[in-house]
């Protein structure tokens, strides 16, 4: 996950803005629960290889992009 926005419009433009740059972004509720997506967002993620990228985009576009998950021992 490099982003979490709390809007499908965001999450939107976010993806299209990546795809633009040649970055193929998937937007997923942060919840399986539709209607609480507004309080936990939704999330941007994109391939590990493209991460920094991605990261670097939405920092050109003024989003604040999720800090990269540390790997799960034993995983």
């Amino acid at each position: 996950m490099v982003a979490s926005v709390p809007t499908s419009s965001e999450a939107d433009f976010l993806r299209i803005s990546l795809a633009v740059r040649g970055i193929e972004a998937m937007v997923s509720p942060a919840s399986v629960y539709p209607s609480i997506d507004f309080v936990e967002g939704l999330r941007i993620t994109v391939r590990a290889s493209d991460e920094d990228g991605a990261r670097e985009i939405l920092g050109l576009l003024g989003v604040d992009p999720v800090e990269p998950e540390e790997p799960t021992p034993g995983t």
